[in-house]
């Protein structure tokens, strides 16, 4: 059993750090050794601050790679990650998961409209990013 609110509600100025360690008091089941996994699979720093959360977007379609329809849920949130380091580590970094090998690279923003990446909202939507959180749905 577990529990999905209606709004994906962070303390203000918490870090991942943070929720982490409310929601282990809040789960028996909390997995520690699959959050460490997602951690290295996702090289978030643990410090950076939840500011807000932006989008809800869920989406159904086939994958590039393997041509195996999905639907994917995911949140997007503002973060704030000054004192991080985040950015100093360069200008890109790979990670895989599984078999299947993530590219990731810092770009400025007026570069993303020529660039191949998904979901496509957030070719625009980095730009002009929602006042409040918005529920979205993409089909393809």
């Amino acid at each position: 059993v577990f529990f999905v609110p209606d709004f994906p509600y962070f303390f203000p100025q918490s870090t991942l750090a943070d929720m982490a360690k409310l929601y282990r008091r809040l789960y028996p089941s909390w997995d520690e050794a699959e959050y460490a996994r997602l951690c290295g699979v996702f090289p978030l720093d643990i410090s950076a601050r939840i500011q807000r959360p932006l989008w809800l977007n869920q989406a159904f379609f086939t994958e590039d790679v393997d041509g195996e329809f999905t639907h994917e849920l995911c949140l997007y949130f503002l973060m704030d990650a000054a004192g991080t380091g985040l950015l100093e580590r360069g200008e890109s970094f790979t990670r895989y998961e599984g078999q299947r090998r993530h590219e990731f690279i810092w770009l400025p923003l007026e570069e993303l409209q020529e660039k191949y990446f998904y979901p496509l909202f957030l070719k625009e939507g980095l730009s002009h990013l929602p006042g409040q959180f918005t529920l979205r749905e993409e089909v393809e």
